[in-house]
């Protein structure tokens, strides 16, 4: 009798092990495996796919479909400033999509930067996980690493402002020196490189909340305005976000 309940309450104790800590583990390492730094700033300012066109200001890149939709996906270079860890925040296949407006959410280290949609129309595909697990590296083809597959509704107007080739490349390698003059200009002498190729991998995550807001801003965003006044926060301090 008593050996028999010994043996059921070892078997719910084990149960209740397996319940409460066991398999939320094994979920979470599901869901959030570690994944390989991405490309250095200076490689992933290069890895425009082929054939993709490059949005300005959104730093997104589209690559047309002969079915008439198309495959949305973020440039890399703004994967390898944000640095690992992150995680996507995506819009739900079959939602519609706006111009201008958030389509993506870059998150990492409790901070986010909203990517912008070039185009309007309805999503008809997701690749939530994109090549985060190859680091944004491992493809012959870095068009493997779209996010969206979409049906757009008029690119009639929108094609003729969008940059593909040398241009984009040159584009890009603009807007890497203008992001590292931004960086170095934050309070208190930011000690990089004095070349964008000197820049680490992550540097976004060494920054404070208003750096971030103000990156956002800056290089990220479909109409920049003029730059508001932010209280610029200290490199190297990050404050948790509540």
């Amino acid at each position: 009798m008593l050996t028999a309940l010994f043996l059921g309450c070892a078997a719910a104790g084990l149960l209740l092990h397996y319940l409460l800590v066991e398999r939320p583990r094994v979920r979470r390492q599901a869901v959030e495996p570690h994944l390989p730094d991405p490309l250095p700033p200076s490689e992933a300012a290069r890895r425009l796919p082929e054939d993709a066109y490059l949005q300005p200001h959104t730093f997104t890149w589209v690559r047309l479909l002969p079915d008439g939709g198309l495959l949305l996906g973020i440039h890399p270079l703004v994967i390898s400033l944000v640095g690992s860890p992150y995680r996507f925040g995506v819009t739900p296949e079959g939602w519609h999509v706006a111009r201008g407006k958030p389509v993506l959410r870059i998150q990492s280290r409790g901070r986010e930067l909203e990517v912008f949609s070039p185009v309007s129309g309805y999503i008809r595909e997701v690749n939530p996980h994109a090549c985060q697990e190859r680091g944004w590296a491992g493809p012959q083809d870095p068009g493997d690493c779209w996010i969206y597959r979409i049906e757009p509704e008029n690119l009639l107007w929108e094609i003729p402002t969008w940059l593909a080739g040398n241009e984009a490349l040159e584009w890009v390698q603009q807007r890497l020196e203008k992001i590292r003059a931004f960086l170095a200009d934050l309070p208190g002498g930011f000690p990089l490189a004095s070349s964008a190729e000197g820049l680490p991998v992550g540097v976004l995550g060494t920054v404070g909340e208003s750096a971030w807001q103000a990156f956002q801003h800056l290089f990220l965003h479909p109409d920049p305005a003029p730059l508001p006044r932010f209280p610029w926060a200290t490199p190297h301090q990050r404050q948790p976000r509540p």
